[in-house]
């Protein structure tokens, strides 16, 4: 899970794609943050390490299951 909290009154929930949360993702909510945002990415794919693009199909599949 990200959670860069800026003791905004505006919060932006984050979901990732089916990859799960990468650098892609990561560097998505501090761009968000900077901009004086609070960010919360949930990690939904439920694994610490996220799919590289290569793994589109497997990616896929968890996602589905």
């Amino acid at each position: 899970m990200i959670k860069i909290l800026k003791n905004s009154d505006k919060v932006i929930i984050v979901v990732h794609e089916i990859y799960g949360i990468n650098q892609h993702i990561t560097d998505l909510c501090e761009l968000l943050s900077k901009q004086d945002f609070d960010v919360i990415c949930p990690n939904l794919l439920e694994q610490e390490v996220p799919f590289s693009y290569s793994q589109e199909e497997k990616a896929y599949m968890h996602y589905i299951k």
